[in-house]
């Protein structure tokens, strides 16, 4: 019984990974605390690891298209990676409950802000035929 919810969950997940293009983790997450009983502590790393390995099935084809800034993807990630480590140093020090009350907050913040319609999503890194204007991306793309 235990295979066919981690199946039908890492389905589901999968599908909604490939049709919005990403926040797997915020939904892998609950989805294997509340669904197969994991603790958080193992539910993190097998999140990542899951999500890290269908972000990238998704990603080489936009990499052959050539649809991915590398510069971009780059930046994300030589911000993303120390912080990844911050982050999981706090987490081990939180209890369950409250990392999981942080999980829900940022679901609801994070859905809140994606139905608010003002019109100037995509502007701040805009890429021309001059590439990126650093001035202006990089203070909004590295937090």
């Amino acid at each position: 019984m235990e295979i066919t919810i981690a199946l039908a969950l890492g389905a589901i997940i999968g599908v909604l990974l490939g049709l919005l293009g990403g926040g797997g983790s915020i939904l892998a997450v609950p989805a294997l605390v509340f669904g197969l009983g994991l603790d958080l502590e193992q539910a993190i790393p097998i999140s990542l690891l899951v999500i890290g390995v269908a972000s990238l099935v998704g990603a080489v084809p936009k990499i052959r298209e050539h649809q991915v800034n590398r510069r971009m993807a780059g930046v994300f990630a030589a911000c993303g990676m120390p912080a990844t480590f911050a982050g999981s140093a706090i987490g081990r020090l939180l209890p369950q409950s409250v990392v999981m009350v942080g999980f829900a907050a940022v679901m609801v913040v994070a859905g809140i802000r994606m139905l608010m319609d003002r019109g100037d999503t995509g502007t701040a890194c805009e890429v021309g035929d001059s590439g990126i204007d650093w001035r202006r991306c990089a203070p909004r793309s590295i937090p």
